[in-house]
Parts: C-alpha cells; sequence; structure tokens
C-alpha cells in the first residue's frame, strides 16, 4: 500500500474529511475541524498533532468495538504503540498495520 492510500486509510478511520476540487475529483488534503486543511503527505506520518488523536481512537475502537475473539486475536498480533520506545515513523507502521487488520476484520 502506497502512503497516501496509507494516509487515506487512516483518514476513512477517523471520519476525516478528504477534500474534493470543483469537479469533485479527490485532492491529496484533508479537512480537521481545529486542525484546518492539509496536504495528506504533512499529518499523520510527520505530526504527533495528528497521529496521537489516531492512537487515542484505536485504543478507543480496542476497549468498545472488537469481541473477545477478536481481541485476543488483536492481542495476538503484538502492536507496538508505545511511544516512548520509537519514533513517529516506527508508531506510523504500527497503525497502518493495525487498520489493515481491522479493514480485513470487517469490524
Amino acid at each position: 500500500m502506497k502512503q497516501n492510500e496509507q494516509d487515506k486509510l487512516i483518514a476513512t478511520f477517523m471520519g476525516h474529511i478528504l477534500t474534493t476540487d470543483e469537479t469533485g475529483k479527490e485532492q491529496s488534503r484533508i479537512f480537521v475541524e481545529g486542525l484546518g486543511t492539509k496536504l495528506l503527505q504533512d499529518t499523520y506520518r510527520v505530526s504527533w498533532d495528528w497521529l496521537i488523536p489516531v492512537l487515542k481512537q484505536i485504543r478507543e475502537t480496542v476497549n468498545t468495538k472488537l469481541s473477545i475473539d477478536d481481541f485476543e486475536c488483536y492481542r495476538a498480533m503484538e502492536f507496538n504503540f508505545d511511544v516512548f520506545d520509537y519514533s513517529i515513523e516506527e508508531i506510523y507502521k504500527e497503525v497502518i498495520k493495525f487498520l489493515e487488520w481491522y479493514e480485513d476484520k470487517n469490524i
């Protein structure tokens, strides 16, 4: 999956709005109230201000939307979301890993 697709995966999970031009063609920009409009490439993979809310949403999802079986599967995947031990690039990779798993589970 290309980085732009990975960023779109996160944006979709977060319910963020991908902007379109006047013809309806999707742009590589995103709008989030409080954070404004940015190029996708300048968001989740390079800014903790954009990535930390994703980690919080993942935690909320794990705690409220996973069945017991899904939760056990999630735990077995050994996602590493320890922000004290990894760079933003490593956390971003783990976020994508989780979201691909979550999308495949169709929860």
